[in-house]
């Protein structure tokens, strides 16, 4: 999600981590309006009506659920899930119980990998990017 987050911010995914000057001010203020974060936004939707106007969830999250309207986002926002094996950590496990478990909870298999999703190191710096500012 921090990757489509970034790619959004740039426009693309045509960055490096020495690009993260300005996207380093954008991720604080985004870490400052949605902390601490609703765990059940989902719940609080349906059944505490009034605590928020609008939510935004995944539509593999709200799709079936007669009490919510699904509605078009324009532009399309899409979420890409990427695992990477980042330098000094522990070695992959079996993905493929993931992956069923994405595809049972309404996730469609994408066409591609964005190149930067590609570059453990950006994917590592924006990680700790994100760490810093949100702590």
């Amino acid at each position: 999600m921090l990757a489509s987050v970034a790619a959004g911010f740039f426009d693309g995914t045509d960055f490096a981590a020495n690009d993260f000057g300005e996207l380093q001010g954008w991720l604080s203020r985004l870490a400052d309006a949605s902390a601490p974060g609703d765990r059940d936004l989902l719940r609080n939707l349906v059944r505490a009506r009034g605590t928020y106007s609008a939510g935004g969830l995944t539509e593999a999250t709200a799709s079936g659920r007669r009490e919510l309207a699904v509605l078009p986002t324009e532009p399309v926002v899409e979420a890409v899930a990427v695992v990477v094996d980042l330098p000094g950590g522990d070695d992959l496990p079996d993905l493929d119980p993931a992956r069923e478990a994405l595809r049972a909870a309404g996730w469609a298999a994408g066409d591609g990998v964005p190149d930067t999703l590609l570059k453990p190191g950006v994917m590592a710096a924006l990680h700790s990017l994100w760490k810093d500012t949100s702590s």
